[in-house]
């Protein structure tokens, strides 16, 4: 912007003869600059007034194909090379010339508008927000300046120094700044709860044991110790993840792949999340995954919570070897996830579901999830199929055999 304003104010004092500096700035700003003949515009103002108009504002609203005429009128004149780049013309003689009022896009209408006005009220400056796009289609958003100098008899509307600014990239990295900065929010918000739920109540359990130990028989005493250790691990499962997702910004992920038995893992895992309503369990033929064991364990946490959390009311691990690989999928009976929000899902702090009563999650889960799968030479992804939510994990197989371990769905998903 302050080099826009720069060239305006050269520009507004180019008729006193100064050429040679003004066209050394004109050429070599890092900025789009057009000198515009604007004679037919302040022509066909003056005939608007010979025929009654008086407020040109709403004379354009009455008659909104009128601003495209308007704009037909004026011709560019010249360019700088920042210009070519500005609407990605291949020449100047794509740019120079009357305007075209086919290729302003309608968001532009407004800035065109603006300077129209401007002519009829003898104003020689101007400057105005601005959102547009090139002949390419690109939107642009920035800053229109625009000057025309003056002489001893008047304003030269032959000579309109136009500068475009922009700043579509600083915008779209400011926008992108504050979603992230509301996803820290809604992060902090959701971490605060999530770890204050489980807290709460192990400390309370813990008081209550302290407390009421005398009191309190072998059979309540091993369900409050069962209970304080459930919530407990519900907080450290968390930290996990958090801890994961720090190391992955700086790259200090260590993974130790080797084999693993994916039946034996699955059992065990579903034994320890102690779930009301265990998943059913299907895995086709001699299946041992290559992969770290404590990140495998990690993914199919997380994986099994969320269906748990979001999914529907039944819910089957499958797993099957594929070539080289192995593929597991958590399937479920649940809405599934909105198109546009599809691998939203599986990025930091994003999460797809606002459900009535339960506090947002974290949405680390499937972010952390992502990077670990990847890091083992694998993939996680989403898709929906005939009604069911289906999380589809890929990892390298071993050449390894484990015997053959079965559970079949009681009821298909």
């Amino acid at each position: 912007v302050i080099v826009g304003v720069q060239v305006i104010h050269w520009g507004k004092r180019d008729i006193s003869g100064e050429q040679h500096s003004y066209h050394n700035l004109f050429e070599h700003v890092p900025v789009a600059i057009w000198e515009e003949d604007f004679s037919k515009v302040a022509v066909w103002l003056e005939q608007l007034r010979a025929l009654g108009v008086v407020d040109l504002r709403e004379y354009l609203a009455i008659n909104p194909d009128t601003v495209r005429f308007g704009a037909s009128l004026i011709e560019v004149t010249d360019v700088n090379d920042e210009t070519l780049d500005f609407p990605h013309a291949d020449s100047r003689a794509d740019v120079l010339g009357p305007l075209n009022p086919d290729l302003i896009v309608e968001d532009s209408m407004g800035a065109l508008v603006e300077e129209i006005v401007a002519v009829w009220e003898g104003r020689p400056k101007l400057r105005i927000d601005m959102v547009g796009a090139n002949l390419s289609g690109d939107q642009i958003e920035g800053y229109l300046l625009l000057a025309a100098p003056q002489t001893p008899t008047g304003i030269d509307w032959s000579r309109v120094v136009v500068v475009m600014v922009d700043v579509s990239e600083q915008l779209a990295a400011q926008r992108r700044l504050q979603e992230l900065v509301d996803s820290k929010d809604r992060f902090v918000a959701s971490v605060s709860h999530e770890l204050r739920t489980p807290l709460t109540t192990v400390i309370g359990l813990a008081e209550e044991l302290r407390h009421q130990n005398t009191t309190i028989g072998p059979q309540e005493r091993d369900e409050l110790l069962e209970l304080i250790g459930d919530q407990a691990m519900e907080v450290g499962n968390l930290v996990e993840d958090l801890l994961v997702a720090a190391q992955a910004t700086i790259g200090r992920i260590n993974v130790l792949p080797q084999p693993i038995g994916l039946g034996s893992e699955l059992a065990d895992l579903v034994g320890l999340l102690d779930l009301p309503n265990p998943p059913s369990i299907d895995v086709v033929g001699d299946i041992r995954p290559f992969a770290d064991p404590r990140r495998f364990r990690q993914i199919l946490r997380n994986l099994i919570s969320n269906a748990y959390r979001y999914g529907g009311d039944i819910i089957l691990i499958s797993a099957r070897r594929q070539g080289e690989t192995m593929v597991l999928e958590v399937r479920d009976n649940g809405d599934g996830i909105p198109d546009e929000l599809q691998e939203r899902i599986f990025e930091p702090y994003e999460s797809a579901h606002k459900v009535a009563g339960l506090t947002e999650s974290v949405g680390l889960g499937l972010t952390v999830s992502r990077e670990l799968a990847r890091l083992m030479g694998g993939d996680l992804t989403y898709y929906r199929t005939g009604g069911t939510t289906v999380f589809q994990l890929v990892l390298p197989a071993s050449e390894e055999e484990e015997s053959t371990i079965s559970e079949p769905a009681q009821t298909a998903v």
